[in-house]
């Protein structure tokens, strides 16, 4: 299991991603007339929406790092770690533009 970044940058801030997770080459069979495939399955992370996000989407929003230490933890620390990741994007640092 690995982890995933997609990447957004915004001109007056930071770069900052979405954490997500990923496994390479997975074996199952998702869907019986294909039988066993290889696939590379991800998933992004969500969280409780914070005021901006809560409008138009009250049930969750991705879980967004900013900082450059969250993002690294985020990438290489044991998973046990990667939940303490403190750069999740507060109400006054997101702004809605559409």
């Amino acid at each position: 299991m690995g982890a995933m970044l997609v990447t957004l940058f915004d001109a007056d801030e930071p770069l900052m991603v979405f954490a997500g997770i990923w496994v390479a080459a997975w074996e199952s069979v998702r869907k019986v007339k294909d039988g066993l495939t290889r696939d590379d399955p991800f998933g992004l992370l969500t969280t409780q929406p914070n005021g901006v996000v809560a409008p138009a989407h009250p049930k969750a929003m991705p879980v967004i790092l900013k900082r450059q230490e969250d993002i690294e933890t985020w990438l290489a620390a044991p998973w046990r770690r990667r939940g303490r990741c403190s750069g999740l994007c507060r109400t006054g640092k997101l702004v809605r533009v559409g």
